[in-house]
């Protein structure tokens, strides 16, 4: 009888050690599971995350591109633009009457061959040869009673690439008042108040 009960002491005190054991392997991999749930989890989310942010930095580094690109065509195109508007003044200068044309240069030749003091001085200009009896003429009234240091003469042997103003030659200097030259610096000087009306406007309409 002692026996029995010493065998049944035995079995219920391994059972429960054993039921111990068993809870508490169960809380242990129950633990163990919900840190491997909670590391996938935060494992998933870093690399969502980091997805994430590899769309966006690729999205804004591919829009700041396009926006590059586009910017650069529309900065093309508005130079076009005003190129095309400064080669429609130079065709217009060009087929002016002889007389308007004729007055413009004669205040061109003015302005290049005073001096400082407003006196002055001689020299030569250079054109294009389909410009040369125009200029001819033009200097045959500036010449008119004028000395010969004050006189201008065409210095045929050098003509300019394309027609359209001149080229004052002095013996140490020389004065770009071609056509080109004169509207290329209107341009530099009044491009940015000219885009701002034209594109500004053609926003506004847009």
């Amino acid at each position: 009888m002692a026996l029995e009960q010493i065998s049944r002491a035995v079995r219920e005190s391994a059972q429960k050690e054993a039921d111990l054991i068993l809870k508490a392997a169960e809380l242990a991999a129950a633990e163990q599971e919900e840190q491997a749930r909670r590391a996938a989890e935060a494992e998933g989310e870093r690399r969502y995350q980091q997805a994430v942010r590899a769309i966006e930095e690729e999205f804004a580094r591919k829009l700041i591109q396009f926006s590059g690109v586009a910017n650069k065509e529309l900065l093309g195109r508005k130079n076009a633009c005003l190129r095309q508007i400064f080669d429609a003044a130079y065709e217009r200068l060009l087929k002016l009457p002889e007389e308007e044309y004729a007055a413009i240069m004669r205040q061109l030749l003015d302005r290049a061959a005073q001096d400082k003091d407003g006196r002055i001085r001689g020299g030569r200009i250079r054109v294009h040869p389909d410009e040369k009896g125009r200029f001819e003429a033009i200097l045959r009234q500036y010449n008119a009673g004028r000395s010969e240091d004050q006189a201008l003469t065409l210095d045929a042997a050098n003509p300019l690439p394309e027609p359209g103003g001149f080229i004052y030659v002095a013996e140490n200097f020389q004065i770009d008042q071609t056509l080109r030259t004169l509207l290329g610096d209107l341009e530099r000087e009044h491009a940015p108040r000219i885009a701002a009306q034209i594109f500004g406007k053609a926003k506004e309409q847009g």
